[in-house]
């Protein structure tokens, strides 16, 4: 028997079946010798013998079956891979927001710390409380000094008026 020549893969077993000289085709026998995984493409016009399309039955499944289901794995591992990075850019996301949170509320703490401290704002208040102090202080004592000087003013004055009804009587 001729194997058709247009399959490469089966150009061997031809050689095999020509020299064996038993007239059967050893195509898949030779195949399995060669430790050829993949299935043989099938020849335009493939001739089978008994032996061949139990054996060729137990090898292999339809093309169109095995495409079909390699290119669902094949979308599926796809799929499987975008939604593995899509939640780790999620992961990552949720992690920054947490980050931006806890440095927001440890300003916020930080702020009402020195709000509440009673040490920086007593201290302040302490500093303010000791100038007023100091400038009532100041002001008291001005305000003497104003009242010794309105007494020597109202001193002189009389004196003034004084020497004035001496003269105006003199004058007189």
């Amino acid at each position: 028997p001729r194997v058709d020549e247009n399959t490469p893969r089966d150009a061997p077993a031809s050689k095999a079946s020509a020299d064996d000289g038993h007239g059967q085709d050893q195509s898949a026998t030779t195949l399995e010798s060669q430790n050829i995984t993949e299935a043989p493409k099938p020849a335009a016009t493939p001739r089978k013998t008994t032996g061949q399309v139990v054996a060729t039955q137990d090898q292999t499944c339809p093309s169109s079956d095995r495409t079909t289901a390699e290119q669902e794995r094949e979308t599926l591992g796809e799929r499987i891979a975008d939604q593995l990075l899509a939640s780790k850019r999620l992961r990552d996301e949720r992690g920054e927001l947490w980050k931006k949170l806890d440095k927001l509320e440890q300003r916020i703490h930080g702020h009402q710390e020195i709000m509440g401290s009673n040490e920086e704002n007593n201290g302040m208040v302490q500093l303010r409380m000791e100038l007023c102090e100091e400038l009532q202080s100041k002001l008291s004592g001005m305000h003497d000094d104003l009242g010794q000087n309105r007494l020597k003013l109202d001193e002189s004055t009389r004196g003034v008026d004084l020497l004035l009804e001496d003269k105006m009587r003199l004058a007189g």
